[in-house]
């Protein structure tokens, strides 16, 4: 596809294809500058041998408390309590951080499929160092376009949008 004018300074020299650059792999700077907004999806992992390692030693905790009840030892009653307790406060954050992100993500997809088509027709201009849509002919610096080209992430009322990584 040929690329388009520059809406700002009206050069077809030095207009790139924002995909195009994504495939040039000596401009790394840049590909981190102009990346394509995150699936929300890849942010949401299973539980993983971790987690099922924390349900292996809650269920042997709860074994060894239930031993102690038997044997009356109060002492040893106090210490499993106590391990016990950890280990549910484990299980139950790790299972609202899940719950949590898997809210995030489920909220964020429809705005992430709209902003990867628009992102895909997006050129970069080398000349005045702009993001433009050729469509609209709105202009963005690569610093801010995900917000002003791609509208992403959005605000969701009663969830905090992820905070994007600082580039360096």
């Amino acid at each position: 596809m040929a690329a388009k004018p520059c809406p700002s300074c009206g050069a077809l020299k030095g207009i790139t294809k924002l995909s195009s650059i994504m495939q040039k792999s000596e401009e790394t700077e840049l590909m981190a500058r102009l990346a394509a907004p995150m699936n929300p999806q890849r942010s949401v992992k299973n539980l993983s041998s971790r987690d099922f390692l924390l349900f292996v030693g809650l269920a042997s905790v709860m074994t060894v408390f239930m031993l102690a009840l038997q044997n009356r030892s109060m002492p040893a009653i106090i210490i499993y309590g106590i391990f016990m307790l950890f280990f549910i406060a484990g299980a139950v954050r790790l299972f609202l951080n899940y719950w949590r992100t898997r809210k995030v993500a489920e909220a964020l997809t429809p705005a992430w499929r709209e902003a990867a088509l628009i992102w895909n027709r997006l050129y970069y201009c080398r000349a005045e160092d702009l993001v433009f849509d050729p469509r609209t002919n709105q202009t963005a610096r690569p610093d801010e376009y995900h917000q002003v080209l791609l509208h992403y992430p959005p605000l969701l009322p009663g969830i905090n949008a992820p905070k994007e990584k600082p580039t360096r």
